[in-house]
């Protein structure tokens, strides 16, 4: 079930004590969440803002609008931070609009990309018409039949006399035919150092190829090259699989926002039609729910927009609670509404956000495998005595604690977090090496952690409302002890699954699976 082929310790910019770092290491780390992190938009980056959700709203100038909204000033665009880019997205998500889903790739990913690694010139080249829809940048970095592992690139890159480079392959790309260029991930020959001094490797590398060039084609949502000449080089050469995974991560939370977006509608629709009392039953949850995705993704973005040393761990499971939630109540709901032309279409709408984000059980992977490799570090460094020390104080009840007082189930968090970081190293201790292969564990380990995340981000919103004395706070309040409620025992209960090895599912499956295969040798 390995979604990715690469080891993470190459994405360097994972380590940090971010808030879900911490986590990892049976820490609460403050700064991040508490008290909740805010970030105002005022100024011109308000003017631009207010201009996008107006166009969107009247259906006026979006795409013009749109495609430039997180491109820097200076190269024309309007410059909105990722908190504001958010709210962007999530009117666009509020209202369904399909076609502009595409947007996303192009401002979003592509952009970060380029910003982010691009020289100079390459910035003035192409950000400066991507700003207003000259230049529309296609993501065509995966694969057909390699799922998400962007490691297992077959696209060549040949290097020929006069420095000119040619591409051979095919990539999937969304929206392939409304581009006019693409960001194509390839192999070539690299020169890599060691300690025997320069080798020759085959590593990935960033090129940009126009839709016009020769042996170029589009099928569908693919695109297929046959010796089709580049464009241009994008960053480092054999440094692309670094630089698309960080930005992949980094920029997912703009599907997430519009995933909100579409849900907050789709409950708004459901509350003011008869949908029948099983359907009425549920959607308080749903309320319980959405609360707890949009205290999470904006408390993500406000510290996106420090920046914080590091929130890759954020995103990634950010992403991954926004997505399962969104599934479930989708599920749930599936089950029980009547037909309704206007709902059928926001239900079809988040499935169609849905399959745009990476694989749920990627983002976990992806995460815990950092996550727990980093706990690793810790506890190879760490003596006998004090690991033992450790386990003594955390015996005796002293660890750290959510400094939040008027939130009724917020000091549940703690016990948690305590609970977390023992399956973080049972997991470790158990497995070692091997923790990328085990998909089971991952996936409880990522959704525990998200969970986590989720129920501190609403504990410190509530927690601000009320210090505020806000008209919303008592009905925040209940909210958030709700979710915190549910968070906490599911974190504790998949927690108690990773701890008990030998009594899980795991080992059940696996000797069942021995025992077919003993039999069928037999």
């Amino acid at each position: 079930m390995r979604r990715f082929g690469r080891p993470l310790e190459r994405i360097q910019c994972f380590r940090s004590v971010s808030y879900i770092g911490g986590l990892f290491n049976f820490k609460i780390v403050p700064t991040e969440m508490f008290p909740y992190p805010r970030r105002r938009v005022d100024g011109e980056e308000a003017e631009n803002l207010q201009s996008v959700l107006e166009s969107i709203r009247t259906n006026n100038n979006i795409l013009g609008n749109l495609y430039g909204a997180r491109i820097a000033t200076e190269y024309g665009g309007l410059g909105l931070g990722h908190t504001a880019h958010a709210l962007v997205c999530e009117e666009l998500g509020n209202n369904c609009l399909d076609k502009l889903l595409a947007t996303i790739r192009h401002s979003g990913v592509c952009t970060q990309l380029l910003a982010s690694t691009g020289a100079n010139d390459i910035k003035g080249k192409y950000l400066t018409s991507m700003s207003d829809g000259t230049i529309r940048m296609g993501w065509a970095i995966e694969e057909d039949g390699f799922g998400t592992d962007l490691s297992m690139n077959s696209t060549q890159a040949v290097m020929h006399d006069d420095g000119s480079y040619t591409l051979t392959g095919q990539k999937r790309c969304d929206a392939a035919a409304s581009a006019t260029h693409f960001l194509v991930l390839a192999k070539t020959l690299t020169q890599k150092s060691s300690e025997d001094g320069a080798t020759v490797a085959t590593r990935s590398s960033l090129f940009i190829c126009e839709k016009e060039a020769p042996g170029l084609k589009i099928e569908g949502d693919s695109i297929v090259l046959e010796n089709t000449p580049v464009a241009d080089v994008v960053g480092v050469m054999g440094e692309g699989f670094k630089d698309a995974m960080i930005a992949l991560f980094t920029e997912e939370y703009l599907y997430a926002v519009s995933l909100l977006g579409t849900m907050k509608r789709l409950v708004e629709e459901l509350q003011s039609t008869n949908t029948g009392g099983g359907v009425a039953e549920m959607l308080p949850s749903f309320a319980c729910a959405i609360y707890a995705m949009e205290s999470s993704l904006y408390a993500l973005t406000a510290n996106m927009d420090v920046p914080r040393e590091d929130s890759l761990l954020e995103c990634t499971l950010v992403n991954a609670f926004v997505q399962a939630t969104t599934a479930q109540c989708l599920h749930r709901l599936e089950l029980l509404k009547s037909p309704n032309p206007t709902i059928d279409n926001y239900f079809r709408h988040a499935k169609k956000i849905l399959s745009l984000m990476e694989p749920q059980d990627f983002l976990y992977a992806t995460a815990v495998c950092c996550g727990v490799e980093d706990y690793g570090l810790f506890f190879q460094q760490a003596s006998t005595l004090q690991m033992m020390q450790a386990r003594a104080i955390r015996f005796m009840g002293v660890h750290d604690r959510v400094p939040i007082k008027n939130i009724a189930e917020a000091s549940r968090i703690d016990e948690a977090v305590v609970k977390f970081g023992e399956a973080v190293e049972a997991t470790f201790v158990k497995n070692g090496s091997q923790v990328p292969y085990q998909q089971l564990l991952l996936n409880r380990l990522g959704e525990a952690a998200s969970l986590l995340y989720a129920a501190s981000a609403v504990a410190s919103r509530a927690s601000m409302c009320a210090t505020k004395g806000l008209p919303s706070a008592k009905l925040e309040g209940k909210l958030a002890t709700a979710f915190i409620q549910f968070s906490v025992e599911r974190a504790l209960s998949l927690s108690e699954e990773c701890c008990n090895i030998g009594k899980t599912a795991d080992t059940v499956y696996r000797r069942i699976a021995l025992e077919v295969c003993e039999a069928a040798l037999q």
